[in-house]
């Protein structure tokens, strides 16, 4: 960005060079990239080892300040029409995680799975299910979880 020594006395016009700083090397990785990039693909090859995950406080601090320096950048990109912005689905992730589950003394539970002749499923109130006799209790139950990844283009 090119100032005049007037412009420069406004701490905005500072404040827009050093978001602006890193914005022509962004956009030429992404004109040269042959496959959309991700965030963090784009923070390694702008950035190298600062962008590195490791057990030091400080440098992971450095690291989030330069991730939303980058997705700054790129919001700002899409807006303006230079890059497109895509969701792909990543690997399937297994979770597990703790639910109350109420559960009577005849064993039934509050809600069952039913399924249609479509093929949809759907959770219900169990019609067996009696309130007043007993309680419920935490069970681990296992979730498959598909992250969505946000890859970016260069259209422009």
């Amino acid at each position: 960005m090119i100032t005049n020594v007037y412009e420069d006395t406004y701490s905005s016009i500072e404040t827009a060079k050093n978001h602006t700083a890193d914005l022509v090397p962004l956009a030429d990785l992404l004109m040269k990239a042959d496959h959309p990039m991700t965030c963090k693909e784009i923070g390694f090859a702008m950035f190298g080892d600062a962008y590195e995950y490791t057990d030091d406080f400080s440098h992971n601090i450095r690291r989030k300040c330069l991730t939303s320096h980058i997705t700054q950048m790129l919001r700002h990109l899409v807006r303006g029409g230079f890059i497109r912005r895509e969701e792909i689905d990543g690997e399937p992730i297994e979770v597990e995680q703790e639910e109350y589950q109420r559960i009577d003394d005849y064993g039934q539970p509050q809600y069952i799975r039913v399924h249609d002749d479509e093929g949809n499923e759907y959770q219900m109130q169990n019609p067996k299910y009696n309130p007043c006799y007993g309680a419920g209790k935490w069970v681990k139950v296992k979730k498959t979880i598909i992250p969505k990844i946000r890859v970016y283009t260069w259209v422009a």
